[in-house]
Parts: C-alpha cells; structure tokens; sequence
C-alpha cells in the first residue's frame, strides 16, 4: 500500500487544460534567478508537513521553496528594488535568523487556496494559486505542531488583510510556471530550480544516496543542484537528519515538474504608471474606433428619442 505524501497526479490529469506553458529554448529568464553553485547558500530553513496528522501539502511546498531561494537570495544581493525591499520588510516577509535575512512565505496561505485535500493537490494548482493570490508572510498565516489536517487548511483563518496583501505583492511581482519534461530537466536545472514528483521514500544506500525504485508516485520537492538530482525536501534526510536528499541518477520521477519563476518587478508608482498607460491606450483605440464607427440612432436609448416623447414635450422639441 503507497504512503501518500500529499500528490494526487489523478487530479492533476483532470485539471490540464493543453495550454499550459512548457520549458524550452525560447522561456523567458527568472529576474531572480540563483546561480546553481549559490543555491544551496540560500535554502529555507526545513520544516515537516507533519502537525498532529500529515499536512498533505507537499507540492505547495515545493513551489513555496522555490521561490524563498529566489528571493531571499535577491534580497541579499541587493537585485530587489529598494522600495519593494522595505515594503517586505515593513509587511513581514523578511525574518532574521542566525544574523541572516530570509524571506519567508505562507505556505499555509497557498495550500488553502490551491484547494489541497486528504489526498493532496495536483502539481499546477499551487503555482496557479500563487500567480492569482500571490503570497502572503509566512507569520501571517504560520502553522503550530498540534495542527490536525482540518485545522491546517481551515479557509476560515484567512483575513480580508490576507488577502488584500497577496493581491498587492501580485501588483508588485509578477509570477508564472512552466511545464519541464523530464527530457529537459538538466537543461532546466542549469537554469532554476524545478518543482518534481517521485516515490517517497526508499532507503538511502551507505553513501547516502536514495536509489531507483518502481515505488508509486506520491510525494513532490524541489530540485535544486546537479548532477542529477540534489532536492530539497519537508521530511528530514534518513542518512543525516537534514533536508537534502541526494537521488540516484536513475531515479524515477513524474514524466515532468513545474518551473516557478519571477517575470517582473514593478514599485507601487510603476504599477500605477502602468494601469494609466494602459488606460491612455484604451481610450486611445475607443476614440479610433468610435471614429470608424460613430454611434447609430439604436445606441441611443430609445425613450429618449423625439417621437417617442409626450405630446408636451414634443411641441417644445
């Protein structure tokens, strides 16, 4: 019998539209994009999925992880815009430990608005759900170990603030996702982190290494480094206790992952410049057409019309 560790690929087949966008040649660069021998320098702080019962939550888990590596890294670096910098730092996103900045996300927030059930989620629900609501602190909306799995996804935790939040940091970054084939996942690799799905877990070998099995796929987590494949995970490593896993070159994944990436980034006065561009070109293309096509007599209401007036008023018409 698997151990379902919180991925449902029966829902994720249900739910493919054919448009997704797919990884290749011509996909657009992440803005914070980590150099690969830099990735692990950057790594959240690992955390179980387990409260009182298991979350289920791994694949929001392994988007969220995503993309704390690319911000946080980015913060560090100086890459983010100043103003935006001090907005995550005035809202919450950015916590300090070991003398170190992080930015961490809810991934409570995520999970709850991906619509993850007992079974888990399908691997394109979570990035949706971050590029529609975006992402609330990870303090805003934390978990606590007690946490049952009803008590983890109650969608009634969620504030009006929370959500007014998450639309402003969407104003502010814009995010997308990305099939990757598994026949381009170390082009990918090279490039970003890849969010994939396989067994979890066989045991590690003496060296560590977690080998092929013919397990069932159950369980999603981020690939970060190569060679193939170096992931980061929500259970502690059985070889040393911490979050990295080193998988066999031959292990068995998912026939593709999910890339998350950071398409732009606006201050709030960009965003704003850019929704009166965008009206001043609206009105632009309304007064063209209005000149190709000026109103006809039934665009107007017709109560309005002369005959259709009381004799009163006819006779001052």
């Amino acid at each position: 019998m698997k151990k379902n560790r919180g991925l449902d690929l029966e829902r994720e087949e249900q739910e493919l539209q054919g448009d997704e966008w797919v990884f290749g040649a011509t996909s657009p660069d992440c803005i914070y994009a980590v150099p690969i021998d830099e990735r692990k320098d950057y790594l959240p702080l690992g955390e179980r999925q387990v409260g009182r019962q298991d979350w289920m939550d791994c694949v929001t888990r392994g988007v969220i992880n995503i993309l704390e590596v690319k911000f946080t890294y980015s913060l560090r670096k100086g890459l983010i815009k100043p103003k935006n910098a001090l907005w995550l730092r005035q809202n919450g996103y950015v916590v300090v430990r070991d003398g170190k900045e992080y930015v961490e996300f809810s991934d409570r927030f995520i999970a709850i608005k991906s619509g993850t059930t007992r079974d888990g989620n399908s691997m394109k629900n979570p990035p949706d759900a971050v590029r529609k609501f975006g992402l609330i602190p990870r303090g805003m909306l934390s978990p606590n170990k007690k946490m049952k799995w009803a008590d983890y996804h109650n969608a009634n935790d969620i504030t009006r603030e929370m959500e007014a939040l998450g639309q402003e940091f969407i104003k502010r970054w814009a995010l997308n996702y990305e099939q990757v084939a598994l026949s381009n996942l170390q082009t990918l690799i090279k490039r970003d982190c890849a969010n994939l799905a396989g067994f979890a877990w066989p045991e590690p070998d003496n060296n560590g290494v977690y080998p092929y099995t013919e397990g069932p796929f159950t369980h999603a987590f981020m690939a970060f480094a190569l060679p193939l494949t170096r992931i980061f995970d929500n259970y502690e490593d059985q070889h040393d206790g911490d979050w990295i896993k080193t998988l066999a070159p031959d292990y068995a994944f998912y026939r593709y992952g999910y890339r998350m990436f950071v398409r732009a980034e606006l201050t709030e006065d960009e965003y704003k410049n850019s929704l009166s561009l965008l009206a001043r070109i609206l009105q632009g293309f309304k007064e063209i057409l209005e000149g190709i096509m000026p109103p006809k007599s039934y665009d107007q209401d017709p109560a309005t019309l002369p005959m259709n007036q009381p004799d009163e008023v006819k006779k001052k018409i």
